[in-house]
């Protein structure tokens, strides 16, 4: 398992982080789980982010995405992940969480949502 979490300023890799996903996912499958920085609609963030994902998959090759849906980086990974035709599952931390987003972030989360395999 991997979560990748970028709140710390960079992205790190972490190999055990169960606790977050024993309730998601099957213990046979090889899960990758994305959470990260609220802010960054750079062109830099979206290529760092895509750089990641390419290095998790080439390294890990995980059966499932989990990812955080939060605004910022989790969306990007979302978006990413869609665009490669990646299974992936949505965790949405409580109903609502989105309500105090932007337009343009509440847009895209509603758009990605209809790529999830499970929500």
């Amino acid at each position: 398992m991997v979560y990748v979490d970028d709140s710390c300023g960079g992205f790190q890799l972490v190999d055990d982080y169960k606790e977050i996903v024993n309730d998601y996912v099957p213990s046979s499958s090889k899960y990758c789980v994305f959470t990260g920085h609220r802010k960054c609609d750079s062109k830099y963030a979206e290529e760092h982010i895509r750089a990641l994902l390419t290095e998790v998959i080439r390294v890990h090759d995980p059966d499932v995405f989990l990812v955080g849906m939060g605004p910022g980086a989790d969306l990007l990974a979302a978006k990413i992940l869609t665009e490669w035709n990646y299974r992936w599952q949505a965790i949405i931390p409580f109903d609502g969480h989105h309500t105090k987003w932007s337009f343009r972030d509440k847009s895209l989360l509603d758009e990605l949502l209809g790529h999830a395999e499970i929500i």
